[in-house]
């Protein structure tokens, strides 16, 4: 088979393969940028967009329900519902209370009191300056068409306190431009003001200036220029669309359609949309309603070209890209040298064979004194040469050149028993001829039995292989061919092989690849895990700046050491988080850090402070690194992680080797007292030993079901199901336990666990266990004891023993010194009966 394209030379494939490894990882950093950071980024300015809208609109809607609590309050003047105070133009107490109204509150243009019918009742009399005001003309002016009026005079509510108030929506009065010399636009607020018997008197009314909408945005937009940056652009829009305020008066497309549209189109109750629109980042908020105060449907609009909002996003792209493109460049230059280094001298033995094709002897064969594959093939290659010489110079001496050709075999033995690769070679009729002996290994058969017999009889399973299909291939076309295929010996093992015709036949070169697929296979995993580690890494990143003092952290940080979004913090305020012990030792490894002798490395572990209320103890971890400039620091950053649960998990193991140092002596002197009684001089060795191994056998049982429990507590019915357990599987179901659940202690279960263990080797040895009988343990509490009763029935005919064994003692004196139990034997003629009563609170955890 020919292929369409001529095969990459050595050296091409050397620099395409240095290219490859270098910017996979690149290309695939790139790729998780584009797919999941740079949208999370564009999300999170997004995001800034609509907290800024939500934050004016809060200020606007918070700055009108105080200016209704002010009018609220204006109402319960008592001059207000006085009518000897009205109607005194310019004088009399009311007009005085306005006028002092207006001199606090200079956002106010007029203050009345209007009847229910129109009629102006009141009027202040001074402007927010002090200069008196002609506004005694209004006295005569009917404003019983003003919808302020209608809608104040039908509230209802208490009259002893605060009345509601309404909000009109914005006007153009022209009574109010007579007076003030300006267009007139204000915002009336309302209250009804009544008597004490509950009816209307009239209407207060404060008409608020509408212009100060305006100042009020723009004095938040100037309070906010280090979290915006200055070219965004801040717009209110009234609830039909009108344009109440724009922080660049002068820029284009004031109200644009699209714009007016989305405000139309935005669902009720949603608290803020944003995104990208005709070029620009936009968020909408409504202004959202005060308790008492729904609120005038005003929408604050946020919008920045998006060019410039996503400027940092995209700055980090073009860095990736330019990482990429200088990657390649070096990978490519790299892999040109590196190529020309490993070809050159294939190209020379390359040229050597050609001259010796060619018929030119003369010539030595290069590189013949190097070591590796290089060195092999060249002094291959000047096997070959010599051959030749000798083929030419002994043609009549047919035995002289049977031996250079013998000579010749070995020779190429050697090479392919150095190579380190499996080889077998086959003649045209399919017999084996040559093997090395790695091919017999691999194999599993000895080299005497493949050489000389039929390729397809030393392997039956190769019929219809890939192998054996490449294989005829490569006898049919005499062209070499490369290719990766499961083992035809080893299915489960991935060989790669190369064919290629010989004079004779096929020769083959192979290798298992198996284990260098799973590693490849097992790094690529690997990398894709440490991409997510990091995505999920919950790390917390701050910026402190020693020259002012300021301190930066990001929300993670924020979050760890409990400090509001957006709280600005500076290094006195960082030091005040810090638990007091801690804090000198933190401040002078701060200190240490930012000294320009130093390497600038910071690292520390602390408490955090629980504060006045208190709390559970959490420590943090933080890192950093200094940077200098001119002998000085001038910047130091680094990162923070919370490890409070690997500070617990030291303290909690510090605790558990203490409390495994202190059990293992109580096992030890438990297991020399067993010793001591059961190895006694006076014993029989085996039966002693024996004896000393079962119970060690019981012990280990009853401290299996402690460790199951962590060694905090375990059940009675587990304890002494596992410490008669060897007799219960020899009697069957001969052996039955009753009772509640009790909990006991890993004092209580070691010793009524051994005393199980006693009593049933007892009943196994001599009582009903031994015969045909029956064991029957059952257990109860009652007034806070614990009463246990072990009785056998069906055995031999039992009698008092002349003297106490050592398992008796073992239960009596055991439980009683351990438990503070009383225990009672009884020799009863149908068995054995024994009666255990402790306390409760000996046995069980608290």
């Amino acid at each position: 088979m020919k292929w369409p394209f001529r095969p990459l030379s050595l050296r091409a494939t050397v620099a395409a393969a240095l290219l490859t490894a270098g910017l996979a990882p690149l290309v695939a950093t790139l790729g998780v940028y584009l797919l999941v950071l740079e949208p999370r980024l564009e999300r999170d300015i997004l995001k800034e967009h609509e907290q800024l809208a939500l934050e004016m609109g809060a200020v606007l809607n918070r700055g009108l329900f105080e200016r209704i609590a002010d009018t609220r309050a204006f109402v319960l003047n008592p001059h207000t519902r006085e009518p000897s105070a009205w109607r005194t133009p310019g004088t009399g107490p009311l007009v005085g209370a306005m006028n002092d109204y207006v001199d606090l509150y200079d956002a106010y243009r007029l203050i009345m009191l209007v009847s229910p019918s129109g009629e102006v009742l009141a009027v202040n009399s001074r402007d927010p300056n002090g200069r008196p005001l002609d506004t005694a003309w209004l006295y005569d002016r009917d404003l019983s068409v003003e919808p302020w009026l209608a809608a104040a005079s039908g509230l209802n509510g208490s009259f002893g306190r605060a009345p509601p108030a309404v909000v009109g929506a914005p006007m153009k009065s022209d009574y109010v431009g007579e007076i003030y010399d300006d267009d007139g636009h204000v915002l009336p607020i309302a209250a009804p003001v009544r008597a004490a018997d509950g009816r209307v008197l009239g209407v207060l009314v404060n008409l608020f200036d509408f212009h100060r909408v305006g100042a009020t945005a723009r004095q938040m937009i100037a309070q906010r220029q280090q979290i915006a940056r200055s070219d965004r652009r801040f717009q209110i829009f009234g609830p039909g669309g009108e344009l109440i305020f724009d922080s660049r008066p002068d820029a284009p497309d004031p109200r644009p359609a699209w714009l007016l549209d989305l405000l139309a189109r935005r669902a009720y109750g949603v608290p803020a949309i944003a995104g990208v629109l005709h070029g620009e980042a936009v968020a909408a908020a409504p202004a959202p309603a005060q308790p008492g105060f729904p609120g005038l449907g005003w929408v604050v609009v946020t919008r920045e070209p998006a060019a410039d909002a996503f400027a940092g996003v995209r700055d980090i792209r073009e860095k990736v890209l330019l990482l990429l493109a200088l990657t390649a460049v070096a990978m490519s230059l790299l892999g040109a040298w590196w190529g020309r280094r490993i070809s050159a001298p294939l190209i020379d033995i390359t040229d050597r064979m050609r001259a010796l094709a060619a018929g030119g002897t003369a010539a030595p064969v290069p590189h013949v004194e190097s070591g590796g594959d290089i060195g092999e093939m060249a002094r291959a290659l000047a096997v070959f040469r010599q051959a030749v010489i000798d083929k030419d110079v002994a043609v009549a001496d047919l035995a002289r050149e049977k031996a250079e050709t013998e000579t010749e075999r070995g020779r190429l033995r050697d090479v392919i028993e150095g190579v380190g690769d499996g080889f077998f070679a086959v003649d045209r009729n399919w017999r084996v001829t040559l093997i090395n002996s790695l091919t017999a290994r691999y194999t599993a058969m000895p080299e005497e039995a493949l050489v000389g017999a039929l390729l397809w009889d030393a392997f039956p399973a190769m019929a219809g292989s890939q192998l054996a299909s490449n294989l005829r291939e490569v006898m049919r076309n005499r062209t070499a061919a490369n290719y990766e295929a499961p083992s035809v010996t080893r299915p489960d093992h991935l060989i790669q092989t190369r064919l290629f015709p010989t004079p004779e036949g096929v020769g083959a070169w192979f290798r298992d690849v198996t284990e260098q697929r799973r590693a490849e296979a097992a790094l690529r995993e690997s990398e894709a895990f440490r991409t997510l580690a990091l995505e999920a890494a919950d790390i917390g990143a701050w910026d402190y700046d020693p020259l002012t003092g300021k301190v930066v952290w990001d929300d993670r940080c924020q979050a760890l050491y409990g400090v509001s979004p957006g709280t600005v913090v500076d290094y006195a305020g960082f030091v005040a988080l810090v638990h007091p012990a801690d804090r000198e030792r933190v401040d002078a490894e701060v200190h240490a850090a930012l000294d320009p002798a130093g390497t600038g490395a910071y690292a520390t572990e602390f408490r955090l402070n629980p504060g006045p209320s208190g709390g559970e103890e959490r420590w943090a971890a933080e890192e950093g690194q200094v940077l200098f400039e001119d002998g000085r620091a001038v910047r130091m950053i680094g990162v923070v992680r919370d490890v409070t649960e690997y500070k617990r998990s030291e303290l909690h193991r510090e605790l558990l080797v203490n409390e495994l140092n202190h059990r293992v002596k109580n096992s030890l002197a438990t297991v020399q007292a067993i010793a001591q009684q059961t190895l006694k001089a006076d014993a029989d060795p085996e039966q002693a030993r024996q004896r000393f191994i079962v119970r060690i056998q019981a012990l280990a049982r009853a401290h299996d079901v402690l460790t199951r429990r962590n060694w905090e507590s375990a059940d009675l019915a587990e304890v002494i199901a596992e410490a008669v357990l060897p007799y219960r599987e020899a009697a069957q179901h001969r052996v039955r336990l009753e009772g509640p659940r009790v909990r006991l202690t890993p004092k209580a279960a070691l010793a009524i666990s051994m005393a199980a263990y006693e009593l049933g080797a007892n009943a196994a040895k001599y009582g009903a266990l031994s015969s045909d009988g029956s064991v029957e343990i059952r257990w109860w509490v009652e007034h806070g004891r614990l009463h246990l009763v072990w009785r056998e029935a069906g055995g031999p005919p039992v009698t008092p023993p002349g003297r106490k064994g050592f398992g008796t003692r073992l239960i009596e004196q055991g439980l009683a010194g351990e438990l503070e139990a009383d225990v009672r034997f009884e020799y009863r003629p149908e068995g054995l009966v024994c009666a255990i009563d402790a306390p409760l609170a000996r046995l069980s955890p608290p």
